[in-house]
């Protein structure tokens, strides 16, 4: 009869603590629609804009961005790339983090950077996606670290890039402060 007793107590203190947890998480999770973005002159950038809590100001730019560039022989190169840029102080975590990575404070975050591009100068593919991503049609995510109200978020995007066009599937954060996420977590 104890040792009945002692489980159902046993079970009932961790359903307790498996709900607080539960309830800890309060995710924002939003699928973007018409998200494919490429560079909209012959030499210049085209950005999607991510306001990620809805308050009107753009936190992250994602880029696809073609240069002409030059050497000193006057040869010209192509170069094709997808940048994140963060504003407003916000940073971001390139990875590329793939489904169930933890993003917190533990990841090494950064106001902007390449995350896929080919370059001839730069001998060739650079950013941190070509050697880690298995093909240019496979989505990843990126980890976000942004301020509110004094407060530090985390969330993701999810996308993929060939680094001349980039394409935003979905985006999440928690709503509750200084509380990590996991990467495709939508709930």
């Amino acid at each position: 009869m104890k040792t009945k007793k002692l489980s159902i107590t046993l079970f009932s203190l961790s359903l307790c603590f498996f709900l607080s947890l539960n309830s800890k998480a309060a995710i924002n999770y939003v699928i973007v629609n018409d998200s494919v973005v490429c560079p909209d002159t012959i030499e210049g950038t085209n950005y999607y804009e991510l306001d990620l809590n809805g308050d009107d100001i753009v936190d992250f730019k994602i880029g696809a961005r073609f240069e002409l560039t030059f050497e000193f022989s006057a040869k010209t190169f192509d170069c094709h790339y997808t940048s994140v840029v963060s504003l407003n102080e916000n940073r971001f975590c390139a990875g590329p983090l793939f489904d169930g990575d933890t993003i917190s404070s533990s990841l090494n975050f950064v106001e902007n950077d390449v995350l896929y591009g080919y370059a001839v100068e730069h001998g060739g593919y650079l950013g941190y996606w070509p050697s880690t991503i298995p093909s240019v049609d496979d989505f990843a995510f990126i980890g976000l670290e942004f301020d509110f109200n004094n407060e530090t978020y985390f969330g993701w995007i999810k996308l993929k890039t060939d680094g001349q066009s980039v394409t935003i599937e979905s985006f999440a954060w928690n709503q509750v402060a200084n509380q990590p996420i996991f990467a495709g977590q939508t709930n």
